[in-house]
């Protein structure tokens, strides 16, 4: 038997009974609805929880009403999900779609459209192209050991900008290095080798990076000469 399609359906709280239509509907059509129960207020970021049922969908509807336009935790679900997942926004009548939604083609919420969710949403997936992500490579905390190093993918091409912070826990001393393949290779056998960018010695560090030549790119976090296991979290993202 096939998998059901996963669908993420962001809505307000005071929508009850329009969620209840599109989930029927997408039940009735063979998807599986993931539908949150979380209140979020302003200035909360939403739930692991949550990012990861996004992150794990196939599709992501929200229903647009003049209540969940205006709804943090909407708006950050839709932020999340932009770029990663085919977005259908459900739009009521008369209601204004928020900027994030800019360039995304809006579906009255009518009777005979919600009959017809199901070939749409199937659409959506087949033609959903994902954009390339912001961020270049998992945030951790990844923990070194003293007299170790990890090495790190990035997920870059050449002429990407890259502005981020590498950062110890405790504002302890440790080493990073960004090589492309060739220069990991002589720094796995202790040999000279010319990092594209680098600091040691530090607790924490602001990157910027413009990416010249060609890859693979790694990030190299080391305690070479150094004691005590450190735990670094590393939050790089692509701004270009």
């Amino acid at each position: 038997m096939a998998k059901k399609p996963r669908v993420f359906v962001s809505f307000s709280k005071d929508d009850l009974l329009a969620l209840s239509q599109v989930r029927d509907a997408l039940e009735n059509q063979g998807f599986l609805p993931y539908v949150a129960t979380q209140v979020v207020q302003p200035g909360q970021h939403i739930s692991r929880k949550i990012e990861d049922a996004i992150r794990s969908s196939d599709a992501f509807v929200v229903i647009l009403t003049v209540n969940s336009v205006t709804s943090p935790w909407v708006q950050q679900e839709i932020g999340y999900a932009k770029g990663k997942l085919p977005i259908i926004p459900l739009k009521a009548q008369g209601v204004k779609p928020p900027a994030l939604l800019e360039g995304c083609d809006c579906i009255n919420m009518d009777d005979q459209n919600v009959l017809e969710l199901g070939s749409i949403v199937h659409e959506a997936i087949r033609s959903f192209i994902p954009a390339k992500p912001e961020e270049v490579c998992d945030e951790g905390p990844y923990d070194i050991d003293p007299g170790t190093y990890i090495e790190i993918p990035l997920d870059v091409d050449e002429g990407d900008s890259i502005l981020g912070r590498i950062e110890e826990s405790d504002g302890e001393e440790f080493d990073w290095y960004i090589v492309n393949e060739k220069n990991l290779v002589k720094y796995k056998k202790r040999e000279d080798f010319s990092p594209a960018k680098s600091d040691e010695n530090i607790g924490a560090s602001t990157l910027k990076w413009s990416v010249k030549g060609c890859g693979p790119w790694f990030l190299l976090l080391s305690l070479y000469g150094k004691k005590n296991t450190r735990e670094v979290t590393v939050s790089l993202r692509r701004t270009s």
